[in-house]
């Protein structure tokens, strides 16, 4: 081998042990990257959650003082005044839990109340679960009926006096008043 080759070659080497520190040296400062933006993410949102946390704390400071009002200005044989007193109180104890402990105590109670009774704990989840669809439902008016489109005829059974099984007579208070626009009506 002749001696330019030996250069060559222990030049190659170099290149090659370069490219490989390089390379660890990129992997390790990605790899620093992403662990800060996780941590700042983590971060966010935990202040976020306080920050959340101490508006329902609020929230319910502001309904337990204006049920408390309700019930001194309710009769005091009234049940209802004794069933929104107590409201009140519940609501300013769960003031109190958010503001002495936040959200973190929040979720921490949440996690030890489902190690300890997790059957009642997946149920509750299960029933909120569904009143929160059943409002997010009815808040976007998903339980209304659906209206044909324009230029779409209903068919018999959706008409109303119109009898979905055919040749079955309609009875007089059955029959259509008038007939349904753009339907031409035939007599039998």
């Amino acid at each position: 081998m002749t001696e330019n080759q030996m250069d060559a070659r222990d030049a190659a080497g170099q290149v090659g042990n370069t490219i490989a520190d390089q390379a660890a040296h990129v992997t390790r400062e990605t790899a620093d990257q992403a662990r800060h933006v996780v941590q700042d993410v983590r971060e966010r949102v935990v202040a976020e959650a306080e920050d959340q946390a101490l508006r329902v704390s609020k929230q319910l400071g502001r309904l337990a003082d204006e049920l408390g009002e309700m019930a001194g200005t309710a009769p005091s044989s009234s049940m209802s005044a004794g069933a929104i007193r107590s409201v009140a109180d519940t609501s300013r104890q769960a003031a109190r839990f958010l503001d002495e402990r936040g959200a973190q105590g929040l979720l921490d109670s949440a996690r030890d109340y489902a190690r300890r009774k997790p059957g009642t704990f997946l149920l509750g989840a299960a029933v909120a679960g569904f009143l929160v669809g059943r409002v997010a439902k009815s808040a976007t008016g998903g339980s209304q009926q659906q209206r044909p489109r324009s230029g779409a005829v209903p068919v018999a059974a959706e008409r109303a006096g119109v009898t979905p099984e055919y040749g079955a007579p309609l009875t007089p208070s059955a029959a259509p008043a008038t007939p349904a626009a753009g339907v031409p009506h035939v007599e039998p």
